[in-house]
């Protein structure tokens, strides 16, 4: 069950629950509504912290001796767990993308630098000295060749591509983000899938530029492209725009 829905049954829950007129009774109206919802709630999110909060708090409205009351310490208690799960709830689920090379930091931690040149038009990003924009702004890593890359995620190689003499290849994750990776020694076949954190291929050895390149087409997901650069569309290689992680959170909460 999604966060969302999950959320939907939490707040239900919290509206009988405050509307006891005794202690716990679990043939009450209210009571008998509201805490099934609660253990519902608690049973999806399985050994969670959050799961394992609200089992806490189902046990302290056991307890109560009075309907609901803000300033009594056992309501106080439950419901400070209760509105702590439903902030966690509220968040967008951002996918929990790993480092593409081995103890590197999360993809969600890097910020756009620049753009994947010449993929696609688009128009959020300006056409440079006659040059297509990209939807996926990119980041480079590693900075020697053959260095390993894994897959940040569980993805799929969906199509080809070259780079600076090199290999490259398109690929979609799980998460429906679409990827490319470029500056490779050689390119995984179409088709091929790879777990989280499986080696997919090395930092091909480019004269004065070893390096990876990961694009990131967010669109799918976010439904816009990710922002890259100091201006958030440029300049190529400046920093300056949020990192991965916090721009999707923002655009998928939006």
């Amino acid at each position: 069950m999604s966060n969302a829905a999950n959320l939907t049954k939490l707040l239900r829950s919290e509206s009988f629950l405050k509307q006891t007129k005794k202690g716990y009774d679990p043939t009450a109206p209210n009571w008998r509504s509201g805490m099934p919802l609660l253990w519902e709630v608690r049973t999806n999110l399985g050994s969670s912290a959050e799961g394992v909060a609200l089992a806490e708090a189902h046990g302290v409205l056991k307890k109560t001796e009075k309907g609901y009351d803000p300033h009594a310490p056992r309501w106080k208690h439950a419901m400070f767990i209760i509105d702590s799960v439903e902030e966690y709830l509220a968040q967008p689920v951002v996918p929990q993308l790993g480092p593409v090379i081995p103890g590197g930091k999360s993809v969600l931690l890097e910020a756009p630098t620049h753009e994947t040149s010449g993929l696609f038009d688009s128009p959020n990003v300006p056409k440079r000295n006659g040059g297509n924009g990209s939807h996926y702004p990119a980041f480079d890593y590693g900075w020697d060749a053959g260095v390993k890359i894994i897959a940040p995620e569980a993805l799929i190689v969906t199509g080809q591509s070259d780079a600076l003499g090199a290999d490259a290849f398109y690929a979609l994750g799980d998460s429906q983000l679409a990827y490319w990776f470029g500056h490779l020694t050689r390119s995984p076949s179409t088709n091929t899938r790879f777990h989280k954190g499986q080696v997919i291929s090395t930092i091909a050895a480019i004269p004065g530029a070893d390096h990876g390149h990961l694009g990131i087409d967010a669109r799918k997901l976010a439904g816009r492209d990710l922002k890259w650069g100091r201006r958030g569309n440029g300049p190529d290689y400046t920093y300056g725009s949020l990192p991965i992680g916090r721009q999707l959170a923002i655009y998928m909460e939006a």
